[in-house]
Protein backbone atom coordinates (compact mmCIF):
# COMPACT_ATOMS: atom_id res chain seq x y z
CA UNK A 1 0.00 0.00 0.00
CA UNK A 2 1.04 3.50 -0.55
CA UNK A 3 0.58 6.42 1.35
CA UNK A 4 0.45 9.94 -0.16
CA UNK A 5 1.62 13.02 1.89
CA UNK A 6 -0.06 16.85 0.71
CA UNK A 7 1.35 19.98 2.11
CA UNK A 8 -1.58 22.19 1.34
CA UNK A 9 -1.85 26.10 0.42
CA UNK A 10 0.37 25.54 -2.55
CA UNK A 11 -0.47 27.98 -5.54
CA UNK A 12 -0.44 25.93 -8.52
CA UNK A 13 0.15 26.97 -12.51
CA UNK A 14 1.06 25.52 -15.50
CA UNK A 15 -0.10 23.18 -18.20
CA UNK A 16 -1.86 19.67 -17.32
CA UNK A 17 -2.39 17.30 -20.52
CA UNK A 18 -6.06 14.83 -20.33
CA UNK A 19 -5.68 11.30 -21.01
CA UNK A 20 -7.93 9.41 -22.85
CA UNK A 21 -11.45 8.50 -21.43
CA UNK A 22 -10.99 5.17 -18.61
CA UNK A 23 -14.86 4.15 -19.27
CA UNK A 24 -14.26 4.85 -23.29
CA UNK A 25 -11.29 2.96 -23.35
CA UNK A 26 -12.64 -0.42 -21.02
CA UNK A 27 -15.77 -0.04 -23.43
CA UNK A 28 -13.86 0.15 -26.47
CA UNK A 29 -10.80 -2.91 -25.64
CA UNK A 30 -14.28 -5.09 -25.60
CA UNK A 31 -16.16 -4.31 -28.16
CA UNK A 32 -12.83 -4.88 -30.21
CA UNK A 33 -13.36 -8.15 -29.56
CA UNK A 34 -16.34 -8.61 -31.53
CA UNK A 35 -14.23 -8.03 -34.68
CA UNK A 36 -12.47 -11.62 -34.23
CA UNK A 37 -9.53 -9.28 -36.10
CA UNK A 38 -6.94 -6.60 -35.56
CA UNK A 39 -8.40 -3.49 -33.77
CA UNK A 40 -6.01 -0.76 -33.02
CA UNK A 41 -7.16 1.87 -30.37
CA UNK A 42 -4.90 5.31 -29.70
CA UNK A 43 -4.83 7.53 -27.13
CA UNK A 44 -5.69 4.40 -24.30
CA UNK A 45 -5.13 5.70 -20.77
CA UNK A 46 -1.94 3.59 -18.79
CA UNK A 47 -4.52 2.76 -15.69
CA UNK A 48 -5.09 -0.28 -13.81
CA UNK A 49 -8.16 -1.24 -15.05
CA UNK A 50 -7.06 -1.60 -18.56
CA UNK A 51 -4.44 -3.65 -17.28
CA UNK A 52 -6.40 -5.86 -15.48
CA UNK A 53 -9.38 -6.22 -18.83
CA UNK A 54 -6.29 -6.60 -20.82
CA UNK A 55 -5.60 -9.53 -18.25
CA UNK A 56 -8.88 -10.73 -18.60
CA UNK A 57 -9.04 -11.03 -22.32
CA UNK A 58 -5.66 -12.87 -22.16
CA UNK A 59 -7.62 -15.49 -20.96
CA UNK A 60 -9.58 -15.96 -23.71
CA UNK A 61 -6.90 -16.45 -26.29
CA UNK A 62 -6.86 -12.69 -27.28
CA UNK A 63 -3.22 -11.11 -27.86
CA UNK A 64 -2.38 -7.31 -27.87
CA UNK A 65 0.31 -5.37 -27.92
CA UNK A 66 0.69 -1.86 -25.88
CA UNK A 67 3.54 0.58 -26.89
CA UNK A 68 2.58 4.23 -25.72
CA UNK A 69 -1.06 5.03 -25.64
CA UNK A 70 -1.61 2.74 -28.93
CA UNK A 71 -3.33 -0.78 -28.20
CA UNK A 72 -3.33 -3.34 -31.09
CA UNK A 73 -6.28 -6.46 -29.75
CA UNK A 74 -5.44 -9.49 -31.70
CA UNK A 75 -8.89 -11.59 -31.30
CA UNK A 76 -8.53 -13.58 -34.45
CA UNK A 77 -8.35 -16.73 -32.05
CA UNK A 78 -10.33 -16.26 -29.35
CA UNK A 79 -11.79 -19.05 -27.51
CA UNK A 80 -14.88 -19.48 -25.10
CA UNK A 81 -13.32 -19.61 -21.30
CA UNK A 82 -15.42 -19.30 -18.08
CA UNK A 83 -14.51 -16.01 -16.73
CA UNK A 84 -15.09 -17.72 -13.57
CA UNK A 85 -11.75 -15.94 -12.37
CA UNK A 86 -10.69 -13.36 -9.81
CA UNK A 87 -9.30 -10.88 -11.81
CA UNK A 88 -13.51 -10.28 -13.23
CA UNK A 89 -14.20 -9.31 -9.25
CA UNK A 90 -11.49 -6.32 -9.15
CA UNK A 91 -13.22 -4.78 -12.42
CA UNK A 92 -16.48 -3.45 -12.82
CA UNK A 93 -16.43 -3.19 -16.65
CA UNK A 94 -15.86 -7.05 -16.84
CA UNK A 95 -19.82 -6.97 -17.23
CA UNK A 96 -19.39 -5.87 -20.72
CA UNK A 97 -18.09 -9.39 -21.31
CA UNK A 98 -21.42 -10.62 -21.06
CA UNK A 99 -22.85 -9.19 -23.97
CA UNK A 100 -19.44 -9.87 -25.99
CA UNK A 101 -19.68 -13.61 -24.86
CA UNK A 102 -23.09 -14.05 -25.71
CA UNK A 103 -22.66 -12.19 -29.15
CA UNK A 104 -19.92 -14.38 -30.27
CA UNK A 105 -20.59 -17.98 -28.14
CA UNK A 106 -24.36 -17.87 -27.33
CA UNK A 107 -22.80 -18.19 -23.60
CA UNK A 108 -20.89 -16.96 -20.73
CA UNK A 109 -20.16 -18.02 -17.24
CA UNK A 110 -19.04 -14.77 -15.32
CA UNK A 111 -18.79 -14.24 -11.87
CA UNK A 112 -20.39 -10.91 -9.97
CA UNK A 113 -18.50 -7.77 -11.02
CA UNK A 114 -16.68 -5.78 -8.91
CA UNK A 115 -15.19 -2.32 -9.12
CA UNK A 116 -15.70 0.73 -6.53
CA UNK A 117 -17.91 0.45 -3.63
CA UNK A 118 -20.33 3.28 -4.36
CA UNK A 119 -23.35 1.19 -2.77
CA UNK A 120 -26.01 -0.76 -4.42
CA UNK A 121 -25.15 -1.27 -7.79
CA UNK A 122 -27.28 -4.31 -9.52
CA UNK A 123 -27.12 -5.79 -12.92
CA UNK A 124 -30.76 -6.06 -13.36
CA UNK A 125 -30.95 -3.48 -15.98
CA UNK A 126 -28.30 -5.45 -17.99
CA UNK A 127 -30.10 -9.36 -17.29
CA UNK A 128 -33.43 -7.42 -18.03
CA UNK A 129 -31.91 -6.37 -21.05
CA UNK A 130 -30.66 -9.82 -22.24
CA UNK A 131 -33.78 -11.71 -21.37
CA UNK A 132 -35.63 -9.78 -23.85
CA UNK A 133 -33.02 -10.79 -26.64
CA UNK A 134 -33.42 -14.46 -25.62
CA UNK A 135 -30.84 -15.42 -22.85
CA UNK A 136 -31.81 -17.55 -19.99
CA UNK A 137 -30.13 -16.76 -16.95
CA UNK A 138 -29.38 -18.77 -13.78
CA UNK A 139 -27.23 -17.44 -10.73
CA UNK A 140 -25.41 -19.78 -8.70
CA UNK A 141 -23.15 -19.60 -6.11
CA UNK A 142 -21.90 -16.17 -7.25
CA UNK A 143 -21.77 -17.07 -10.70
CA UNK A 144 -23.80 -15.55 -13.64
CA UNK A 145 -24.72 -18.88 -16.35
CA UNK A 146 -26.36 -16.76 -19.42
CA UNK A 147 -26.79 -18.71 -22.76
CA UNK A 148 -28.65 -17.53 -25.48
CA UNK A 149 -31.11 -20.20 -26.40
CA UNK A 150 -33.51 -18.25 -28.62
CA UNK A 151 -32.64 -14.82 -29.87
CA UNK A 152 -35.60 -12.66 -30.12
CA UNK A 153 -35.61 -9.08 -32.47
CA UNK A 154 -37.20 -7.57 -29.55
CA UNK A 155 -37.45 -3.57 -28.80
CA UNK A 156 -35.80 -2.72 -25.37
CA UNK A 157 -37.14 -0.04 -23.30
CA UNK A 158 -35.01 1.01 -20.31
CA UNK A 159 -36.95 2.33 -17.24
CA UNK A 160 -33.89 4.89 -16.55
CA UNK A 161 -30.62 5.82 -17.98
CA UNK A 162 -27.48 3.00 -17.44
CA UNK A 163 -24.96 3.71 -19.76
CA UNK A 164 -23.53 -0.24 -19.10
CA UNK A 165 -26.84 -1.33 -20.20
CA UNK A 166 -26.91 0.55 -23.08
CA UNK A 167 -23.61 -0.43 -23.97
CA UNK A 168 -23.92 -4.61 -23.09
CA UNK A 169 -27.14 -4.61 -25.02
CA UNK A 170 -25.45 -3.04 -28.46
CA UNK A 171 -22.87 -5.56 -27.72
CA UNK A 172 -25.06 -8.38 -28.12
CA UNK A 173 -28.01 -6.90 -30.34
CA UNK A 174 -24.63 -6.38 -33.16
CA UNK A 175 -24.91 -9.81 -33.70
CA UNK A 176 -29.22 -9.34 -34.47
CA UNK A 177 -30.97 -8.93 -37.61
CA UNK A 178 -32.91 -6.02 -36.17
CA UNK A 179 -32.87 -4.98 -32.19
CA UNK A 180 -34.64 -1.16 -30.92
CA UNK A 181 -33.46 0.18 -27.68
CA UNK A 182 -35.24 3.05 -26.20
CA UNK A 183 -34.45 5.52 -23.49
CA UNK A 184 -30.39 4.64 -24.22
CA UNK A 185 -27.73 6.41 -22.29
CA UNK A 186 -26.33 9.30 -24.61
CA UNK A 187 -23.00 9.84 -22.89
CA UNK A 188 -20.13 10.70 -25.12
CA UNK A 189 -18.32 7.05 -24.23
CA UNK A 190 -21.64 5.54 -25.51
CA UNK A 191 -21.37 7.40 -28.64
CA UNK A 192 -17.77 6.44 -29.13
CA UNK A 193 -18.56 2.34 -28.88
CA UNK A 194 -21.80 3.18 -31.57
CA UNK A 195 -18.88 4.62 -33.69
CA UNK A 196 -16.75 1.47 -33.22
CA UNK A 197 -19.50 -0.79 -34.29
CA UNK A 198 -20.59 1.04 -37.09
CA UNK A 199 -16.54 0.77 -37.95
CA UNK A 200 -17.07 -2.82 -37.79
CA UNK A 201 -19.95 -2.50 -40.13
CA UNK A 202 -22.63 -2.56 -37.55
CA UNK A 203 -25.77 -0.21 -38.75
CA UNK A 204 -26.88 1.89 -36.00
CA UNK A 205 -29.56 4.78 -36.01
CA UNK A 206 -30.63 7.41 -33.46
CA UNK A 207 -32.73 9.68 -33.24
CA UNK A 208 -33.06 11.23 -29.94
CA UNK A 209 -32.40 8.55 -27.25
CA UNK A 210 -33.71 5.72 -28.90
CA UNK A 211 -31.83 3.82 -31.65
CA UNK A 212 -32.32 0.99 -33.99
CA UNK A 213 -29.66 -1.98 -34.76
CA UNK A 214 -29.08 -3.68 -37.57
CA UNK A 215 -26.50 -6.37 -36.46
CA UNK A 216 -24.19 -8.53 -38.52
CA UNK A 217 -21.96 -11.88 -37.59
CA UNK A 218 -18.88 -11.04 -39.30
CA UNK A 219 -17.43 -7.91 -38.18
CA UNK A 220 -14.63 -5.68 -39.37
CA UNK A 221 -11.31 -4.66 -37.76
CA UNK A 222 -10.76 -1.11 -37.35
CA UNK A 223 -9.06 2.05 -35.91
CA UNK A 224 -10.42 4.53 -33.30
CA UNK A 225 -8.97 7.23 -30.82
CA UNK A 226 -10.11 7.04 -27.01
CA UNK A 227 -12.16 10.26 -26.84
CA UNK A 228 -10.66 12.69 -24.30
CA UNK A 229 -11.47 12.00 -20.36
CA UNK A 230 -14.13 14.27 -19.45
CA UNK A 231 -13.31 13.26 -15.45
CA UNK A 232 -10.67 13.86 -15.37
CA UNK A 233 -10.12 17.10 -17.07
CA UNK A 234 -13.49 18.05 -14.65
CA UNK A 235 -11.05 16.91 -12.20
CA UNK A 236 -8.25 18.87 -13.02
CA UNK A 237 -11.09 21.79 -13.57
CA UNK A 238 -11.97 21.58 -9.79
CA UNK A 239 -8.41 21.23 -8.71
CA UNK A 240 -7.82 24.84 -10.53
CA UNK A 241 -10.77 26.39 -9.49
CA UNK A 242 -9.74 25.74 -5.70
CA UNK A 243 -5.80 26.40 -5.74
CA UNK A 244 -4.02 27.61 -9.12
CA UNK A 245 -3.56 31.29 -10.36
CA UNK A 246 -3.74 29.81 -13.87
CA UNK A 247 -4.05 26.48 -14.83
CA UNK A 248 -4.06 25.59 -18.48
CA UNK A 249 -5.89 21.76 -19.38
CA UNK A 250 -5.17 20.51 -22.80
CA UNK A 251 -6.88 18.38 -24.65
CA UNK A 252 -10.12 18.41 -23.27
CA UNK A 253 -13.51 18.48 -25.41
CA UNK A 254 -15.37 21.38 -24.22
CA UNK A 255 -19.04 20.32 -25.36
CA UNK A 256 -18.00 17.35 -22.89
CA UNK A 257 -17.95 19.34 -20.30
CA UNK A 258 -21.09 21.87 -20.53
CA UNK A 259 -22.75 20.80 -17.18
CA UNK A 260 -19.85 21.61 -15.31
CA UNK A 261 -18.98 24.80 -16.79
CA UNK A 262 -22.70 25.92 -16.14
CA UNK A 263 -21.73 25.30 -12.54
CA UNK A 264 -18.16 27.36 -12.84
CA UNK A 265 -20.93 30.50 -13.99
CA UNK A 266 -22.96 29.52 -11.66
CA UNK A 267 -20.72 29.47 -8.54
CA UNK A 268 -18.20 32.04 -9.99
CA UNK A 269 -15.06 30.11 -11.44
CA UNK A 270 -13.00 31.86 -13.56
CA UNK A 271 -12.06 30.32 -16.81
CA UNK A 272 -11.88 30.64 -20.87
CA UNK A 273 -10.95 27.61 -23.74
CA UNK A 274 -10.00 27.94 -27.31
CA UNK A 275 -10.08 25.00 -29.23
CA UNK A 276 -9.36 22.56 -26.98
CA UNK A 277 -7.80 24.13 -24.40
CA UNK A 278 -9.42 24.99 -20.98
CA UNK A 279 -7.61 28.30 -18.48
CA UNK A 280 -9.08 27.78 -14.95
CA UNK A 281 -8.25 31.38 -13.46
CA UNK A 282 -7.27 32.45 -9.53
CA UNK A 283 -11.18 32.36 -8.54
CA UNK A 284 -11.48 34.13 -4.60
CA UNK A 285 -15.15 34.54 -4.28
CA UNK A 286 -16.57 31.14 -5.16
CA UNK A 287 -19.87 30.77 -4.11
CA UNK A 288 -22.82 28.31 -2.83
CA UNK A 289 -24.85 26.30 -5.70
CA UNK A 290 -27.62 23.85 -5.28
CA UNK A 291 -27.85 21.21 -8.19
CA UNK A 292 -28.49 17.64 -8.74
CA UNK A 293 -26.41 14.98 -10.52
CA UNK A 294 -28.24 13.66 -13.64
CA UNK A 295 -26.96 11.28 -16.45
CA UNK A 296 -25.55 12.81 -18.95
CA UNK A 297 -25.91 16.12 -20.33
CA UNK A 298 -26.60 16.70 -16.79
CA UNK A 299 -23.90 17.14 -13.91
CA UNK A 300 -22.04 13.74 -13.80
CA UNK A 301 -22.02 12.04 -10.71
CA UNK A 302 -18.09 11.02 -10.90
CA UNK A 303 -17.46 15.08 -10.14
CA UNK A 304 -19.93 15.10 -7.01
CA UNK A 305 -17.57 14.02 -5.08
CA UNK A 306 -14.23 16.36 -5.89
CA UNK A 307 -17.35 19.63 -6.29
CA UNK A 308 -18.26 18.48 -3.00
CA UNK A 309 -14.62 19.38 -1.49
CA UNK A 310 -14.71 22.34 -3.07
CA UNK A 311 -17.57 24.01 -2.34
CA UNK A 312 -16.29 24.12 1.50
CA UNK A 313 -14.75 27.07 1.13
CA UNK A 314 -17.59 28.53 -0.84
CA UNK A 315 -18.91 32.46 0.67
CA UNK A 316 -22.33 30.55 0.95
CA UNK A 317 -23.69 26.79 1.89
CA UNK A 318 -24.44 24.51 -0.94
CA UNK A 319 -26.22 21.39 -1.48
CA UNK A 320 -25.94 18.86 -3.65
CA UNK A 321 -28.42 15.60 -4.65
CA UNK A 322 -27.19 12.56 -5.73
CA UNK A 323 -29.67 10.95 -7.77
CA UNK A 324 -27.24 8.32 -9.46
CA UNK A 325 -25.29 6.52 -6.15
CA UNK A 326 -27.15 7.60 -3.57
CA UNK A 327 -24.57 5.96 -1.20
CA UNK A 328 -22.13 7.96 -2.65
CA UNK A 329 -20.70 9.30 0.53
CA UNK A 330 -17.46 7.41 1.77
CA UNK A 331 -15.53 11.30 1.02
CA UNK A 332 -18.62 13.27 3.08
CA UNK A 333 -16.89 11.88 6.67
CA UNK A 334 -13.39 12.70 5.64
CA UNK A 335 -14.31 15.70 4.69
CA UNK A 336 -15.79 16.41 8.34
CA UNK A 337 -12.80 15.26 9.78
CA UNK A 338 -10.32 17.85 7.92
CA UNK A 339 -13.00 20.70 9.36
CA UNK A 340 -16.18 20.48 6.59
CA UNK A 341 -19.51 20.53 7.57
CA UNK A 342 -21.52 18.40 5.46
CA UNK A 343 -24.31 16.61 6.22
CA UNK A 344 -26.39 13.97 4.92
CA UNK A 345 -30.04 13.55 4.30
CA UNK A 346 -31.43 11.32 2.29
CA UNK A 347 -28.99 11.78 -0.98
CA UNK A 348 -28.98 14.93 -0.17
CA UNK A 349 -25.47 16.90 0.69
CA UNK A 350 -25.80 20.09 2.86
CA UNK A 351 -22.62 21.67 2.66
CA UNK A 352 -21.31 24.81 4.96
CA UNK A 353 -19.20 27.08 3.45
CA UNK A 354 -16.50 29.48 4.69
CA UNK A 355 -14.81 26.53 6.01
CA UNK A 356 -10.87 26.32 6.43
CA UNK A 357 -9.91 22.63 5.97
CA UNK A 358 -6.85 21.50 7.71
CA UNK A 359 -4.14 18.48 6.94
CA UNK A 360 -5.28 15.38 8.51
CA UNK A 361 -4.84 11.36 8.20
CA UNK A 362 -7.60 10.50 5.81
CA UNK A 363 -8.82 7.44 3.88
CA UNK A 364 -9.83 7.19 0.33
CA UNK A 365 -12.41 4.60 -0.31
CA UNK A 366 -12.85 4.79 -4.12
CA UNK A 367 -11.75 6.23 -7.22
CA UNK A 368 -13.33 9.70 -7.34
CA UNK A 369 -13.47 10.01 -3.82
CA UNK A 370 -9.51 9.33 -3.34
CA UNK A 371 -9.69 12.45 -6.09
CA UNK A 372 -11.63 14.91 -4.10
CA UNK A 373 -9.23 14.41 -0.57
CA UNK A 374 -6.80 15.02 -3.08
CA UNK A 375 -8.42 18.20 -3.97
CA UNK A 376 -8.98 19.12 -0.46
CA UNK A 377 -5.71 18.14 1.04
CA UNK A 378 -4.15 20.88 -1.75
CA UNK A 379 -6.28 23.71 -0.74
CA UNK A 380 -5.90 22.71 3.14
CA UNK A 381 -3.48 24.29 5.84
CA UNK A 382 -0.77 21.48 6.85
CA UNK A 383 -0.20 17.99 6.29
CA UNK A 384 -2.35 15.48 4.62
CA UNK A 385 -1.74 11.63 4.46
CA UNK A 386 -3.75 9.88 2.11
CA UNK A 387 -4.64 6.19 1.57
CA UNK A 388 -6.16 5.20 -1.21
CA UNK A 389 -3.34 5.52 -3.87
CA UNK A 390 -4.67 2.29 -5.20
CA UNK A 391 -8.49 3.60 -6.38
CA UNK A 392 -6.90 6.48 -7.63
CA UNK A 393 -4.41 4.37 -10.31
CA UNK A 394 -7.50 2.73 -11.45
CA UNK A 395 -8.95 5.91 -13.74
CA UNK A 396 -5.86 8.72 -13.60
CA UNK A 397 -2.91 7.97 -15.44
CA UNK A 398 -0.69 10.44 -13.77
CA UNK A 399 -2.60 12.61 -11.45
CA UNK A 400 0.05 13.13 -8.78
CA UNK A 401 3.27 13.54 -11.24
CA UNK A 402 0.82 16.03 -13.04
CA UNK A 403 -0.16 18.04 -9.72
CA UNK A 404 3.73 18.02 -8.39
CA UNK A 405 4.46 19.73 -12.25
CA UNK A 406 2.63 22.40 -11.45
CA UNK A 407 3.66 22.98 -7.93
CA UNK A 408 2.05 20.88 -5.72
CA UNK A 409 4.09 20.05 -2.71
CA UNK A 410 2.98 15.88 -2.70
CA UNK A 411 5.30 13.26 -1.87
CA UNK A 412 4.38 9.21 -1.91
CA UNK A 413 5.43 6.71 0.06
CA UNK A 414 5.51 3.08 0.27
CA UNK A 415 4.23 1.52 3.71
CA UNK A 416 5.42 -1.85 5.28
Amino acid sequence: MKKIIIYGGSKLNGDVFVAGSKNASLALIAASLLSKDKVIIQNVPKIQDVFELLEIIKTLNVKYDFVSSVLIVDSSKIEYRSLNIEAVKKLRASYYLMGIMLALFNKCEICYPGGCDLGNRPIDMHLSSFKELGVSIRFEKGIYKLELLSPKNSTITFNKKSVGATINTLFLSSSFEQVKVKNISIEPEVMQVIEALTLMGVEISIEEENCVIKGRKNKNGFMISVIPDRIEAGTYALIGAATSNELRIHNVKIDHLKSLLDVFDEINVKYSFIKNELVIYESKNIKGIELSTNPYPGFPTDLQQPLTALLTKASSDSVIEETVYKDRTAHIYELNNMGANIKINNGKYYIQGNKKLKGKMIIGKDLRGTASLILAALMSEGKSEILGLNYLERGYSNLINNLKAIGAKIDVYEMD
